[in-house]
């Protein structure tokens, strides 16, 4: 207030003077949701009022709001170099701090599906058990697919199936299969091992005499339905052996 008496000054009147409250809440240097960026570093737009500033668009300003990108993670949580600021880090690289960024570590992935378990939370998954969770690892073996070259739909519990490990973390994919004239035999969208899985049959056209196709390669097209480059080789079907 000007008057030569800091003793007096107390900005959130918790009784506290100002020069001895190491966080004053309301104004500019305070931080109002304790997610340690304070209230004045959270008006993106820099017209001077935080409270029209809502990064991920939930109804709540970003000054009032513990997860300011929506993606799951605190916004205190992804200050990943400890040192109090989560302003200054950017996993990704892309010029957007971790606690604004909705895909924190730029795989195509948002930090929110990244959250394999469903628990809620994106910390607490690692797919590849090196120690970093999915959502700060950009080579994480939630994208990587292992398709097998081969497989014997002969009823013996055993490799019956054209098993793809991975697919179930891209529920929008799409798989097609075709012989080698080029022409489709199994198409689904939504793969998922169990209930939608090629175990040989054919879902397109007719099959001569059954509806599974016979033994011989035959060409997948695997799209993930997330935007990447989709999956293609062939796989060859033996019933006795694989």
């Amino acid at each position: 207030n000007g008057n030569g008496d800091p003793g007096d000054d107390d900005t959130d009147g918790d009784g506290i003077p100002d020069y001895l409250d190491s966080d004053d809440n309301d104004g500019p240097l305070g931080d109002k949701d304790d997610d340690g960026v304070k209230n004045g570093d959270e008006d993106r737009n820099e017209n001077g009022d935080p409270t029209d500033d809502d990064t991920d668009g939930d109804g709540v300003p970003d000054f009032l709001d513990d997860d300011d990108d929506g993606d799951g993670v605190p916004t205190r949580d992804e200050d990943r170099n400890g040192d109090g600021d989560p302003t200054n880090d950017d996993t990704d690289g892309d010029g957007i701090p971790d606690y604004l960024d909705d895909d924190d570590d730029g795989d195509g992935i948002l930090t929110k599906d990244e959250d394999l378990n469903g628990d809620g939370d994106p910390t607490n998954d690692d797919s590849d058990g090196d120690g970093i969770p999915d959502y700060l690892d950009d080579k994480d073996d939630s994208k990587v697919l292992e398709i097998p070259k081969g497989f014997s739909p002969n009823g013996d519990g055993i490799n019956d199936a054209f098993i793809i490990e991975g697919i179930e973390n891209y529920p929008n994919n799409t798989v097609q299969i075709f012989n080698r004239w080029g022409n489709a035999v199994f198409e689904v969208k939504g793969y998922d091992n169990r209930s939608k899985v090629w175990a040989s049959e054919s879902n397109i056209g007719l099959i001569l005499g059954a509806n599974k196709v016979p033994d011989g390669t035959y060409f997948y097209l695997v799209d993930l339905g997330d935007g990447s480059k989709p999956y293609s080789g062939f796989v060859v079907i033996n019933s006795g052996k694989f």
